[in-house]
């Protein structure tokens, strides 16, 4: 299996509750997660931007990579995150300056291509157009902070994501969280944007919810048919990168099986137990913790 993975490459700054840290992050956690789950034969390709002298703080997740079709940038972005315990985190941003190069030519070579809007500026909707144009195996889309816009002194908030039919109809998978969901379509509610969605042509459509689960929905005989999980019980120590370690579960089973349930199932334990891990080297440790459960 050869998976393509699309994203910026961010530095986080992370104050929460329990105190500072300062750790590699972006599409950091998606590559950690498919890292965990690599079996003999399987292709990982990196489209991501690099910086000279940061290597390191990467290279644990990177180093299963080939990072042929990345790019450096002279600073890759940086990203200041406020927890909170219960409110929606506080994003700001620096250095959105460059997109990352999508390898066109390439891209049949893939059985998979997974796009994590780490900061809603890897790509615009004309350079998923040429995706789609060239390519017609699944595409994983998290839409991440594309819900965000750019506001004073760089702070991200929410708002409705100008025309996202442009987008959607290029989509295979759409993931994005209980606030995020909401920036696709405007005035409408979760159930009605997803349904929307899947008319669209968008195959399944994930709603991550912190410790309040997940939803999976996909459009059935009958019309749309909607799963939900509950969290494994554990205890959270951490509350960042949960959503990108669940796109990346759900996306390798998924692609490896075709099985959307079990695929959606394996992603929700996923995404619960990384929130236990508050080390980055502990991460390694989310593929044993979910053959457990």
């Amino acid at each position: 299996m050869r998976l393509l993975v699309a994203g910026h490459s961010v530095l986080d700054h992370i104050s929460e509750p329990a105190g500072f840290r300062f750790q590699p992050g972006g599409v950091f956690y998606s590559a950690m997660a498919l890292a965990t789950l690599q079996q003999p034969g399987d292709g990982y390709f990196l489209c991501t931007l690099l910086e000279k002298g940061k290597e390191d703080l990467f290279e644990q997740a990177f180093r299963v990579f080939d990072t042929g079709y990345s790019t450096y940038s002279e600073r890759i972005p940086r990203v200041h995150l406020t927890i909170h315990n219960v409110a929606e985190r506080c994003e700001r941003f620096e250095n959105l300056n460059q997109k990352v190069i999508i390898p066109f030519g390439d891209l049949h070579r893939f059985d998979g291509l997974l796009i994590n809007m780490i900061s809603g500026f890897e790509m615009e909707v004309a350079d998923l157009e040429r995706i789609r144009s060239e390519y017609n195996g699944p595409i994983y889309f998290d839409v991440h902070s594309l819900s965000r816009g750019v506001g004073e002194s760089l702070v991200r908030e929410f708002r409705t994501i100008p025309d996202f039919a442009k987008w959607a109809c290029h989509l295979t998978i759409v993931q994005a969280n209980e606030s995020e969901i909401l920036t696709l379509l405007s005035d409408a509610d979760e159930y009605t944007t997803c349904h929307w969605l899947l008319t669209l042509g968008v195959k399944i459509v994930l709603v991550t919810r912190g410790e309040n689960g997940s939803t999976m929905y996909v459009m059935g005989s009958g019309g749309m048919e909607v799963t939900h999980q509950s969290v494994i019980p554990v205890l959270v120590c951490n509350k960042v990168g949960c959503g990108d370690t669940f796109g990346a579960y759900f996306f390798y089973h998924y692609i490896k099986n075709n099985n959307a349930p079990d695929a959606f199932r394996l992603a929700g334990i996923a995404g619960s137990v990384v929130t236990q891990f508050n080390s980055i080297k502990d991460l390694m440790k989310t593929a044993d913790d979910v053959r457990q459960f």
